[in-house]
């Protein structure tokens, strides 16, 4: 994400940053692709039970379409 010009801050929360990211790109926008992966990633990360494997494998996909719909930023 760095690398696409959305590095994350010192104290951001994933769900802060994805914020952050989606208002950027859609001003007004909800963010919700985003806000889903995170709640993805924070249940991957925290709940005891994870992911099971076809939801770690929809968190990837959509990770990676994501990243392909949106290429770096010019700088």
């Amino acid at each position: 994400m760095a690398q696409l010009g959305h590095a994350r801050q010192d104290a951001e929360t994933v769900t802060e940053w994805l914020a952050r990211i989606a208002a950027q790109i859609e001003p007004g926008g909800e963010g919700g692709n985003l806000q889903q992966l995170a709640r993805l990633h924070y249940r991957h990360r925290f709940d005891p039970d994870g992911l099971n494997a076809a939801e770690r494998a929809a968190l990837r996909a959509q990770a990676l379409a994501w990243l392909a719909q949106h290429p770096p930023q010019a700088t």
